[in-house]
């Protein structure tokens, strides 16, 4: 499996189909910053991201601290 970064292009955050992959450099993210922009995770079998325990706690320190991971960026201001 392969790391890189995803975009969230959907409305869940739980659902891998709501990521569209963006290879191995972090997108740049513009937008309300409580909002989640991409996240670096690995890659299932069908290129979807693996959405596991440490990367969704990663996202949830990202939003309640308004500051981006080292795997989570979120939408700058």
């Amino acid at each position: 499996m392969a790391i890189q970064w995803f975009s969230y292009t959907g409305s869940d955050p739980a659902d891998p189909n709501h990521y569209t992959p963006v290879g191995g450099s972090a997108p740049s993210c513009t937008g309300a910053k409580q909002q989640l922009c991409a996240i670096q995770t690995e890659t299932n079998a069908s290129s979807e991201p693996v959405l596991d325990l440490n990367i969704s706690l990663e996202m949830n320190r990202a939003l309640q601290n308004q500051t981006d991971r080292p795997t989570v960026k979120l939408k700058s201001r």
